[in-house]
């Protein structure tokens, strides 16, 4: 038990920061309207909040490369679709 509770508070190994490119055009930005107008921003305005943010990996899901994420904007977090579209 003192061996799991002195992990839950370990520091972590790593502080990289990565920056990564985002696109918000087109197909690649298709919610960033539905998203802004929920939040009642502009779209320029949710992306400048989106994009100005530094997320947190939190944990690695069991699909290769894909993470949970923690530092959204409050403004920006909103329910998820009623239907997910198809996979791409």
């Amino acid at each position: 038990v003192r061996a799991i509770e002195s992990a839950v508070h370990a520091t972590p190994q790593s502080n990289a920061l990565w920056v990564l490119p985002v696109c918000y055009d087109g197909e690649c930005g298709e919610d960033v309207g539905v998203i802004a107008d929920a939040a009642g921003l502009t779209s320029d305005q949710g992306i400048a909040l989106h994009s100005g943010a530094t997320y947190r990996v939190y944990m690695y899901g069991f699909a290769p490369g894909y993470c949970y994420l923690g530092g959204l904007p409050k403004e920006l977090a909103i329910s998820r679709r009623a239907t997910p579209r198809p996979p791409i």
